[in-house]
């Protein structure tokens, strides 16, 4: 009930400014779950938990079949709004991901980014259990978190809740996502660390004044080329396909 409080204030509160920043995210992941993906037209594909749901609506511009589901009222409703924004087609529905209101084998994909790390162990073994249900048989499932060893998102996280500035209620970033997939006899194809750029971005949660974040964040992006196998990505994308 607690995180449907927490997310429901984050969706009825966005601003204009907030949704830059969500598609500015968005872009930067994109690319990385499109490949993942592989060719998406005609497939049915469900964000199970989507949020802003601004991946997913880009990728209803190639043609695929696009299902939202949220248990936020609020988000449900910015989504709307942005698919009249977009000029595309998706199908978004209230439901929770711990019970997904879907049949067995209903979708090609089923993937999120951003969820999984807000529930419990337990939770988190019902969600994939579920994503893993109704994604049909040599489908594909796909989940991003936040990763463990992103060094900046652990520090800027660390301040932020110190200084009790953090508005995401309970999040534990993860290592490695294989032992869940491994319960429900989803094969992992492939596990890895993206997007170091929006690790970089939380050095701005640092206890720096402005001029030094700034200056900080610039000299990280600028080394990306060798200080991302150092810092690492923010996110854990983890690509598993159903048996």
């Amino acid at each position: 009930m607690e995180k449907i409080k927490i997310w429901d204030s984050i969706w009825e509160n966005i601003e204009e400014k907030d949704i830059k920043g969500w598609r500015e995210m968005s872009k930067l992941i994109l690319p990385t779950v499109e490949k993942e993906m592989g060719e998406v037209k005609d497939k049915y594909i469900l964000e199970a938990g989507c949020g802003s749901s601004l991946v997913s609506l880009a990728l209803a511009k190639k043609e695929s079949k696009i299902f939202l589901l949220d248990n936020s009222l609020p988000a449900l409703h910015l989504v709307e709004v942005l698919k009249k924004r977009m000029k595309v087609d998706a199908i978004p529905i209230c439901g929770s991901i711990l019970e997904m209101p879907f049949k067995k084998n209903s979708f090609n994909i089923v993937w999120n980014a951003g969820v999984l790390e807000h529930f419990s162990v337990i939770e988190q073994e019902q969600v994939i259990q579920g994503m893993c249900r109704t994604c049909n048989s040599k489908g594909k499932i796909i989940v991003a978190v936040p990763y463990a060893l992103a060094f900046f998102y652990r520090l800027g996280k660390y301040f932020a809740e110190k200084n009790r500035s953090w508005e995401y209620g309970y999040e534990r970033p993860m290592r490695t996502l294989k032992p869940l997939f491994k319960k429900n006899k989803a094969i992992v194809l492939r596990e890895r660390d993206v997007a170091f750029e929006i690790n970089a971005e939380y050095v701005m949660l640092l206890p720096l004044n402005t001029y030094l974040k700034i200056l900080f964040k610039k000299i990280i992006v600028k080394g990306k080329r060798l200080l991302k196998y150092i810092f690492r990505g923010y996110l854990l994308i983890t690509t598993a396909i159903n048996p």
